[in-house]
């Protein structure tokens, strides 16, 4: 059963291009050591400048919490949170519909 988190992430004025590099190197750590992983974006709002969504989906909640401890990531978090205004927020959970591609 697939699962979901989300993110928000309100970045500090004028550090918008860290963020989006931090997320980056994220994103690589992700698609090589991220067993499970379906799934991951960031989006940039359009409504309100620094902000932006994560969406990563998962194959299981084992896989996301495998790679939520990962020393990696782990070392990764301290640089993400310095660029933010506000601790980030998100939620997770087990997918309970799915857009089927026809």
């Amino acid at each position: 059963m697939a699962y979901m988190v989300t993110g928000r992430y309100r970045v500090k004025p004028g550090q918008e291009g860290k963020f989006v590099a931090q997320m980056e190197l994220l994103e690589d750590l992700l698609r090589r050591e991220g067993r499970g992983l379906r799934y991951w974006a960031l989006a940039r709002s359009i409504g309100e400048a620094g902000v932006f969504n994560s969406v990563v989906i998962w194959e299981s909640p084992e896989d996301e919490r495998r790679m939520a401890e990962h020393p990696m990531r782990q070392a990764l978090l301290p640089a993400v949170q310095r660029l933010l205004s506000e601790p980030p927020t998100g939620v997770g959970g087990i997918i309970a519909l799915e857009y089927a591609k026809r």
